[in-house]
């Protein structure tokens, strides 16, 4: 699933989050995509356990992102297949494309709607 050199990193450190996390951000939105680091990690989300029984029955859709570096494309896709059952939808960038690329992913998502 995870970039074996991603694996260990702390989003919160300034050098993995530009490395790992916002390394296709334009320069004029670094600063601030690096001040939003407080709130990536969801510590909880990842200790607690789901409390569905199963997944609900809704349309579901998956961007891949084919540059993440965090989670491998690779393993997206699959996902997206396996868990989900849709053929994922792929725009080029890093794992943050609502920084990165906002027009892109808003267009992708319009387009969901």
């Amino acid at each position: 699933m995870f970039n074996p050199n991603w694996v260990g990193q702390d989003p919160r450190q300034e050098d993995a989050a530009v490395e790992f996390v916002f390394h296709d951000c334009p320069p004029d939105r670094l600063d601030w995509a690096l001040s939003t680091r407080i709130f990536f990690y969801a510590r909880n989300a990842m200790a607690e356990p789901c409390p569905l029984a199963s997944w609900p029955s809704v349309p579901a859709s998956y961007i891949v992102c084919t540059d993440d570096r965090t989670i491998t494309p690779e393993w997206q896709r699959k996902a997206a297949r396996e868990y989900l059952g849709v053929e994922p939808i792929e725009i080029s960038g890093g794992h943050c494309p609502n920084v990165s690329r906002p027009e892109v992913l808003a267009d992708v998502l319009d387009r969901l709607g």
